[in-house]
């Protein structure tokens, strides 16, 4: 465990989604979040999205601040995007 703490750059180079959801819970303790069941599978696909994949789209307001505010923490390249029609991903 003290390997993991003192290495924790390492551990998100490693594994961007802990890093995500590193930031994501700090950002969302910071604006005192108190999500709601329905949070969990919104929270789940955005850990997955912002750390491997190309897009997210999210209509959800908290959701979607927050990813952005992750993205920028972590310099990521994932577009971030509230509807699927304004996502401009090149695909090659």
């Amino acid at each position: 465990m003290a390997d993991l703490l003192n290495n924790v750059k390492a551990v998100y180079r490693d594994c961007p989604t802990i890093a995500v959801d590193d930031i994501l819970t700090h950002v969302r303790v910071k604006e005192s979040f108190t999500p709601r069941t329905a949070h969990a599978s919104d929270l789940q696909h955005a850990l997955i999205a912002l750390a491997y994949c190309t897009g997210l789209v999210t209509a959800d307001k908290s959701l979607f601040e927050n990813s952005r505010v992750t993205l920028k923490t972590f310099n990521l390249l994932t577009r971030l995007s509230r509807r699927v029609t304004k996502l401009r991903v090149e695909v090659g």
